[in-house]
């Protein structure tokens, strides 16, 4: 028994020793993926400053064994970056190229709105294509201008899931911003501010949503059946 023990106790040591020490050198090993994981978690960023980061990585301390899986979703992540970057420039330029010939399209549309009303056998049939022209302009410009919202604006990082917004506060900024363009706007909107509170989602994407929803439905109103009003609850 005592030579039973002699022998096992130091070969359970020895053992014991040798899984903490083989765990000890799996976790110095592996560190620099610990910080990347808690520098990519922790920080508040946006995504260039998360993708610039990882681009300007260096993995010479990574293990051996997993540098090149690390390589690879690196360089994946480069061209995800840039496929989003080129997209956001091609926004950005089409909707700069494209409000030129939009604005004088809209001068020569009131010009001729202008010489219309001054001429006293005014053309019913040409007034209303006019009008209608208008509409249409006004819908491309609204397309113009969520084109340039969206190459400005970057996907937001997960925490901002968290972030709660005013929805009768943002509603208010919105229709106040929204009236400098369409004065008559509140005259057909019939709003129920009694029924709102606080919605999850992040205010400059609120105000984006409450902004298309009440332009499309003005224009629906306004085309289509001029005595109706816009319900909102």
């Amino acid at each position: 028994k005592q030579i039973l023990q002699s022998v096992l106790i130091p070969l359970i040591m020895t053992l014991v020793l040798c899984i903490f020490l083989i765990l000890w050198i799996i976790r110095i090993e592996f560190q620099p993926l610990d910080q990347i994981a808690q520098h990519l978690s922790h920080k508040k960023q946006h995504l260039s400053d998360a993708a610039t980061y990882l681009l300007e990585l260096k993995t010479q301390n990574i293990p051996k064994e997993i540098q090149p899986f690390v390589d690879g979703l690196l360089e994946l992540i480069h061209n995800l970056h840039q496929s989003l970057e080129n997209e956001k420039s091609f926004s950005a330029f089409a909707a700069h190229e494209l409000r030129s010939p939009l604005t004088a399209i809209k001068t020569h549309v009131q010009l001729s709105q202008l010489m219309l009303s001054q001429n006293k056998h005014t053309h019913d049939k040409i007034s209303f294509n006019l009008k209608r022209a208008e509409v249409s302009i006004q819908r491309y410009e609204q397309l113009l201008e969520q084109l340039l919202l969206l190459s400005k604006t970057e996907i937001q990082p997960q925490h901002s899931s968290m972030e709660f917004s005013d929805v009768t506060h943002t509603l208010q900024q919105v229709i106040s911003d929204l009236e400098q363009k369409y004065p008559d706007l509140s005259e057909h909107l019939n709003i129920d501010w009694g029924s709102f509170s606080t919605i999850n989602l992040p205010q400059a994407v609120l105000a984006v949503v409450l902004k298309n929803l009440i332009e499309n439905a003005f224009f629906t109103c306004t085309v289509y059946n001029p005595y109706s009003s816009v319900h909102g609850k």
